[in-house]
């Protein structure tokens, strides 16, 4: 899982590099966990980012594997409305 969240994140920081598209909303589809070939879909909403629109503060620079946490729940955990996991990820700025 750590793997597949770490290449998630890389591949939204590379299209930010290459467009500049910034996702502000991301929904979660599907996670396939076929052995040796992991992968997940998601449908995402967001913009292209314009200097001096948008606000600027620190640029990432890298995800990291640093201290990388993912908590899943069980379906039904933690109440209705709860979100299927929690991550926590350090990134390189």
């Amino acid at each position: 899982m750590h793997t597949l969240l770490f290449a998630f994140l890389d591949e939204l920081l590379f299209v930010f590099s290459t467009e500049f598209f910034v996702a502000r909303e991301l929904r979660l589809c599907a996670i396939d966990r076929t052995p040796d070939a992991w992968s997940l879909r998601c449908t995402g909403k967001g913009s292209r980012f314009v200097p001096g629109t948008h606000e600027q503060g620190t640029e990432v620079k890298a995800i990291t594997y640093s201290a990388m946490q993912v908590h899943e729940r069980a379906p039904g955990e933690g109440g209705e409305g709860a979100h299927p996991a929690e991550v926590f990820v350090i990134v390189d700025i």
